[in-house]
Order: structure tokens, then sequence, then C-alpha cells
């Protein structure tokens, strides 16, 4: 992967589902002595390997999407590489799925039927089917769960399971955004963390090491159904201060914040 080292960049980048080399272009270096830059040359094609190291500004208290920190600008990006969504928000506003395949509703938005892609596994091999998405959102519709989600999952009346790749949600009300619902929390379908340990997903990375509100290492997921990224690791490192992010960027301990 092509890092660039004659020009510092501290750029807030739209990080794409899957973190792969490139995904931040260099800008003119924001601190500067006044002396010329050059612009770097355009990135050619991504390669494989290597190791991406992200630097965060905010902590995390634990890798389970139901915490809604997890699930916030900028710590998504790190919730993304380990979970997919059902649903997501594309360029031009509107909600259409991603690890779902379809999401459709009857004439009046009190029922709606969610299609899943066929073969998508959780990281522990275990399937990731229609029947694992009723239990995670009546997982999340739990008091203890603690999830700020818990209230959308209120919205629903009941689900049922018509095939490994079909569930059905009957709600109380009518609601004509009801996919909007699962482009975060409630939507990244996970299997319950046991103990200290991390929630498993179906993303394109699985947990290495991981220090609590401190820093995270995560694997290229082998088995990952959709498009794989090109770094063999992603290093999520907290830079709680402005400071602390610009001198880790500039020394080359963080390519990306």
């Amino acid at each position: 992967m092509k890092r660039h080292k004659h020009v510092l960049t501290a750029a807030i980048c739209t990080v794409p589902l899957a973190l792969t080399a490139g995904a931040c272009s260099a800008s003119d270096d924001p601190v500067s002595d006044g002396s010329a830059q050059a612009a770097p040359a355009a990135d050619g094609p991504a390669t494989d390997g290597g190791t991406l190291r992200v630097g965060l500004d905010h902590p995390f208290a634990k890798l389970d999407p139901a915490d809604g920190t997890l699930t916030s600008l900028p710590v998504l990006v790190l919730a993304n590489a380990l979970y997919d969504p059902l649903m997501v928000t594309g360029d031009n506003g509107a909600v259409k799925p991603y690890l779902a395949k379809a999401f459709t509703s009857n004439a009046d938005a009190t029922a709606w039927t969610l299609e899943l892609r066929e073969g998508v596994k959780f990281s522990d091999g275990k399937p990731l089917d229609a029947q694992a998405v009723a239990d995670h959102v009546n997982r999340l519709a739990k008091p203890e769960s603690k999830c700020s989600c818990a209230t959308d999952a209120a919205t629903i009346g009941g689900m049922t399971v018509n095939s490994p790749t079909s569930v059905v949600f009957t709600l109380k009300t009518p609601n004509a955004a009801f996919p909007n619902l699962f482009t975060r929390s409630l939507g990244y379908v996970f299997q319950a963390p046991a103990g200290d340990a991390p929630a498993v997903g179906s993303g394109p990375s699985t947990v290495e090491s991981v220090q609590p509100g401190v820093s995270v290492t995560v694997a290229r997921n082998p088995s990952y159904w959709g498009d794989k990224g090109h770094a063999d690791r992603l290093v999520y490192r907290v830079l709680p201060d402005a400071d602390s992010r610009y001198q880790s960027l500039r020394s080359g301990h963080t390519d990306l914040i």
C-alpha cells in the first residue's frame, strides 16, 4: 500500500464500509513552512498486504454495536470493519440494501419483508440467517441491552421467519421509513458478546487483539462474503487530543485520522 511521506495530511475522510489502501488522498500541507510543496502523484491500483494504522479521536467502551459509542462517528469506521449493516445510506441520501438483498412493505407500510443474501456467515462460521436477524432484534429490544435502538425495536409488534433468508416485521403503526432504522445498531446483526469478548459480526475483518478504549487490531476476514479489504491488518488507536493525532500522523506512526 502507498503512503505519502512528503505531504502531511490531516484530513477527515469519508471512509467506506471496508477500509482499503488509498481510502484518503493527500492535500496540501496544513502546517506549512511557506515553501512550495509538490502535489503527490495519483495513487495507482491498491495492492494487497501491509498494515493500515487509523487514529480515532473518541474512545470506545467495548466492541458491541449495542453500545451507542461504537455506532457513532467517527468510531463508526471501526464498527464497519467488524459488522455489516442490513441497510446503508447511499450517496443520494436514499436508504438501500447492503447485507440485506431487499426490504419491501405491504400497501400500508405495516408489514415489511426482509430478504437476506444467501450464504452469509458470522466470522465464527455460524450462518447469518433470518432467525439470527430475529434473535438480534429481540435481544436489542430488551431493556437490559441498554441500546438506544430499543426505542426503534419497540415499534415492531412481531416477527415471522418464513425461510432461512426471509423474515417479516409486523409494525404496531405504519412506518414508510422503517428500513432507515437498520442503518445503525439495529441493522448491525451480531452474536451477543460473552463476557468481555467482542460481539461476533460478519464484517470484512475479525478481532486479533483489543484494549478497550485504547486500541484494536483487526485482520482481514478470509471468508467475508463481500469485497475483501486490501490491508492484512487495521490498527485503530484512540488519540483523544488534536496534538497527539497531529504528532502521530507527522511521525508516521499513524496513516489516517
